[in-house]
């Protein structure tokens, strides 16, 4: 299925921007306007992209920042999200995509 990064991502980086003020943190991003469709499935892309933004600002002390960064790289479209928090204690790494942990 096709899907707009834009539509999905631009209503999450709001919401955040909301509770980044809320929290005293910032958000810097740099979403080109015009993207490609990307094939995905909506629903699961905006799960996906609000569990990243959410850890973010969860895990980013007071005087934070996030960075989401989009752009177009040839046949596919990348998103990144980063934020000055402390990161995931290296113990953890291992288990990062076990569900639930």
């Amino acid at each position: 299925m096709q899907c707009s990064v834009n539509e999905i991502l631009l209503p999450l980086v709001e919401t955040a921007d909301a509770i980044a003020q809320d929290k005293g943190l910032s958000i810097l991003t740099e979403i080109p306007k015009f993207l490609p469709a990307v094939s995905a499935n909506p629903g699961a892309l905006r799960e996906v992209l609000s569990n990243l933004i959410d850890n973010a600002l969860k895990y980013t002390l007071s005087g934070g920042e996030v960075h989401l960064r989009v752009n177009e790289d040839v046949d596919r479209v990348n998103v990144w999200i980063t934020d000055t928090g402390l990161g995931i204690p290296p113990e953890d790494l291992a288990r990062l995509f076990e569900r639930h942990y």
